[in-house]
């Protein structure tokens, strides 16, 4: 308080034991404790009694450091809302008791810049801020900063900068602020308080909000979502729970203790992973963890959260496996309603976009696995064609190919006639050729080779001595004409046994029949439907050999484009999978 100041006509405030509060729990608190208690400050003088107040006198000895923390007081008293009084519509005079030096450093030492050119406060000494002059309508005497310093500070005119905190910590909070704006989420509804720092006051005063309906488009499309943010609880993580409609899990990793490579990500089916950690401007741990979790659960879709708008991050990202970035609304955009806008429908398509890609992507991840981890694909045998890794590698190829194909450009299909889901469709029938490999116990004599599974007493394809048929091969295969069920299978019949050997040798749909026959599934009907129907498409198909169908070389790939079903992961692609998985696990319930 002033010196000298008069007992009738002021109401003083003695700030000393305000300078020493302390909320840990604040963000504000432990990142900015000057801007903490300035907005305390403002915020305790929200009270009744200062109702009939005509001017806010703040002095300059606030046990700070010349007149920085003055300055800051003034500009959080502006710029809060106040409910039970008007301060922040009151003119608002620094005093000191020499005149003011403008080469005092301190004057520039706070977010607010050229306070008393451009700002709108008012300066007095000590000595003029007691001066009394008589009104000269009333002629009672009255304080002469009254009638000459009449104008309000208006937060307009204050020029605050984001010196006094990181533009990144604003735009984390700014952005999460104009999210919860679009998903017509009022301060009420979200479980965050807002910063109080001056830069973020200042900022949210500019905005002329509209009344928004309330969005749940995105509610329940996830389960357990995780925020890798070092600042997730303060404001993203209860925001995205309400907007997401799930349980939102908070997690900040350490550089020095990677505990992220012992983590277990796939209980989570969205991972939303901030750009810059640590509170640094340094991409390298989170592209790191990025690329673990992309590499060790590709099942699991990873977003980007960025306050930057480079570019280039864009691709880094990518390069590393991310699904998307969302950058998040900077304060830089305070005025531009149709940019905030249009950043909140990016939410909305980002979110949305992993959730259909991963809604078809995890099952297949997911029966791989099983796949990979059954007893029986753990017994095949390597040896040297290697069988089981060409096989691991062969499914993981497929599930690379599918994502592609969700990824896929319309314009792509359309203008190049090609689809990385009938390379995914090729991947997985190429399985099928393996499978029969080893399957198959296959010994030869000079000029003949014998077909067997283990243990089987018959056999896929025996050679036998000449016999005297009418019209038939001197020599030819029997075995397969009494198997039982063969007849009806896959529309197979005795003349074809009888008379193309090398058919049975080189058809891995005929190969593949018998195996799942002798498996003997309870839905051998189905798969065997199928397979059969599964073959059909695969000769169609531009990347095989050719097709029975004499029209197949004279008609173009678009022509044959136009006759052919989608491939989709939901039609052909699933229940060629279907049969792969079977196959390989000896389990009908394994599929997607």
């Amino acid at each position: 308080m002033p010196e000298g100041m008069p007992n009738d006509g002021f109401i003083p405030i003695d700030l000393k034991n305000s300078y020493s509060q302390e909320d840990k729990s604040d963000y504000l608190c432990t990142t900015n404790i000057e801007e903490y208690w300035a907005n305390y400050i403002a915020e305790t003088l929200d009270r009744a009694e200062y109702s009939g107040v005509k001017a806010v006198i703040i002095d300059k000895s606030l046990q700070g450091d010349g007149w920085s923390r003055a300055l800051l007081l003034g500009g959080h008293i502006a710029t809060t809302g106040y409910a039970n009084c008007a301060l922040n519509r009151l003119p608002i005079i620094l005093t000191n008791g020499p005149k003011l030096d403008i080469s005092d450093v301190s004057l520039y030492a706070t977010p607010i810049t050229t306070p008393f050119q451009k700002g709108g406060f008012h300066f007095l000494t000590h000595g003029e801020l007691f001066v009394r002059e008589k009104d000269p309508i009333t002629g009672e005497p009255t304080f002469a900063f009254e009638r000459r310093y009449a104008d309000k500070v208006d937060h307009h005119r204050l020029r605050i900068t984001g010196s006094h905190d990181s533009r990144h910590e604003s735009t984390n909070e700014w952005g999460a602020m104009r999210l919860a704006h679009h998903f017509g989420l009022k301060k009420d509804k979200v479980a965050f308080s807002y910063p109080g720092h001056l830069y973020f006051k200042s900022l949210a005063l500019s905005l002329v909000e509209e009344i928004v309906p309330e969005d749940s488009s995105l509610s329940g499309l996830f389960t357990h979502v995780l925020l890798i943010d070092d600042h997730a609880a303060d404001g993203w993580q209860a925001l995205l729970e309400k907007v997401l409609g799930c349980r939102v899990t908070p997690y900040e990793p350490k550089r020095p203790v990677p505990d992220w490579q012992t983590r277990a990500f796939d209980s989570h089916d969205l991972i939303l992973l901030d750009l810059y950690l640590e509170g640094k401007p340094d991409k390298s741990l989170s592209l790191t963890i990025l690329q673990h979790i992309k590499e060790t659960y590709p099942q699991i879709p990873v977003v980007i959260f960025t306050a930057s708008e480079k570019a280039w991050n864009l691709d880094e990202v990518l390069e590393k496996g991310a699904d998307g970035m969302y950058i998040k609304e900077s304060p830089v955009h305070v005025k531009d309603e149709l940019y905030s806008k249009e950043n909140f429908q990016d939410f909305l398509r980002t979110i949305r976009s992993v959730y259909e890609k991963y809604k078809v992507l995890r099952p297949y991840w997911e029966i791989i696995k099983k796949i990979l981890s059954n007893s029986i694909f753990h017994s095949i045998e390597n040896g040297s064609r290697k069988m089981k890794d060409r096989l691991e590698e062969r499914l993981k190829m497929f599930y690379g190919l599918l994502k592609k194909g969700h990824e896929q450009s319309d314009y792509d299909k359309r203008t190049f006639f090609y689809s990385d889901y009938e390379l995914a469709f090729m991947t997985l029938w190429s399985c099928l050729n393996d499978i029969q490999a080893y399957k198959f116990q296959k010994s030869s004599s000079l000029t003949h080779t014998h077909w067997k599974l283990p243990a089987d007493r018959l056999y896929y394809i025996r050679y036998r001595a000449a016999q005297k048929v009418p019209k038939t091969p001197a020599r030819f295969y029997t075995d397969l004409v009494n198997l039982p069920g063969w007849s009806a299978s896959a529309k197979v019949k005795g003349a074809e046994a009888k008379n193309n050997k090398r058919s049975f040798e080189l058809q891995i749909r005929l190969q593949v029949t018998y195996i799942i026959e002798r498996m003997n599934p309870v839905n051998m009907a189905i798969l065997l439907t199928n397979l059969e129907r599964l073959n059909g498409t695969r000769n169609e198909l531009y990347l095989t050999h050719g097709s029975n169908n004499p029209h197949f070389f004279s008609s173009t790939e678009e022509d044959k484009r136009k006759n052919m079903p989608t491939m989709t992961p939901q039609g052909d692609i699933k229940d060629l999978f279907n049969i792969v998985s079977y196959l390989l696990t000896a389990d009908e319930m394994l599929t997607v």
